[in-house]
């Protein structure tokens, strides 16, 4: 692309680290970037922090983290998400998106509205976080970026082709401006690669989700879609290789499940009926969820691990 040109596509890049790791300041910079070839309205930063203050002063909760209204915030981002892809926005997802099944949601919503979408992994280190954590004015606990460092799904990490990263970046060793210049070329390739991909489109156009295709609408993937080419037989293996996956995710969960549960049994202490009526009920719907999206597996676990009490170190 050349500068002030209009961009070929419509994309949603969906932001991914800890908090304090510099995405924000990188977000600002790919909105100045894609606003310099295009109308100032067509980008869009979607920043969950200002939604959570803007929904958490309408009823008082000034200044007070309540997790108990963190899944109002997620629907409402996603709302906004979906509805700024609907007016034709480039959307910038600025939010932690630690684990997979966040990046699901935003990606599903891309690939609903038949948005091509972009992970951007900002892997700063813990101690750099923290260390500019401690100098905002308004920091977040030490324990949360410890907590989410110990719980993050690194994108791309368990070869599940729809959440691989465009760039991974350690924003303690790259200036902001250089990450961009490096998007924007992967951008000028990308524009390049997608009327070669083009017939792949009509062979997809009925799906609605990440898990109906293979990570189509992932521009990380739109190179070894093109090159590699992609025929029908393709997808019918991508999707039967989720199915096989799925059997063992509900393995793995089984057994982390045992092993909390094996946990707690090893304080001494019998767990109440109530909440083995909970667990048996929380299994019996996570087997379900699991058997449709196996991504949702380490989610589920640290649901799993709040609901009896159990903490990961």
């Amino acid at each position: 692309m050349s500068r002030g040109a209009e961009p070929p596509i419509q994309i949603v890049f969906i932001l991914c680290g800890l908090p304090a790791s510099g995405k924000s300041t990188l977000a600002a910079g790919i909105e100045a970037m894609m606003r310099a070839r295009m109308p100032s309205s067509q980008a869009r930063i979607i920043d969950i922090d200002l939604l959570r203050t803007a929904m958490y002063s309408a009823i008082g909760l000034n200044g007070k983290f309540s997790p108990e209204r963190e899944a109002q915030v997620r629907a409402q981002k996603l709302r906004e998400i979906d509805d700024a892809l609907g007016k034709g926005f480039i959307v910038i997802d600025d939010d932690l998106n630690y684990f997979r099944s966040m990046r699901k949601e935003v990606a599903d919503l891309a690939c609903k509205q038949r948005v091509h979408y972009a992970i951007i992994h900002v892997d700063t280190p813990v101690k750099q976080c923290m260390a500019w954590n401690a100098r905002r004015e308004r920091p977040v606990l030490v324990d949360v970026i410890k907590d989410i460092a110990s719980k993050i799904d690194r994108p791309g990490s368990r070869s599940y082709s729809w959440d691989e990263p465009i760039v991974t970046i350690n924003l303690a060793k790259h200036a902001v401006d250089d990450v961009v210049a490096d998007l924007q070329r992967k951008l000028d390739t990308a524009a390049i690669l997608l009327h070669a991909k083009e017939p792949v489109a009509k062979m997809l156009s009925g799906s609605s989700s990440v898990m109906d295709n293979p990570a189509f609408w992932n521009l990380a993937l739109l190179g070894r879609i093109v090159n590699n080419g992609f025929l029908v037989n393709d997808v019918q293996e991508w999707k039967d290789s989720i199915q096989g996956s799925s059997a063992s995710v509900l393995d793995r969960f089984e057994v982390a499940t045992r092993r909390a549960i094996g946990t707690q049994a090893a304080k001494g202490e019998a767990l109440p009926l109530v909440l083995r009526k909970k667990i048996k009920q929380f299994k019996h719907n996570a087997m379900k969820v699991l058997k449709n999206d196996p991504t949702r597996l380490d989610a589920l676990i640290v649901d799993f691990d709040n609901l009896i009490g159990t903490k990961k170190e």
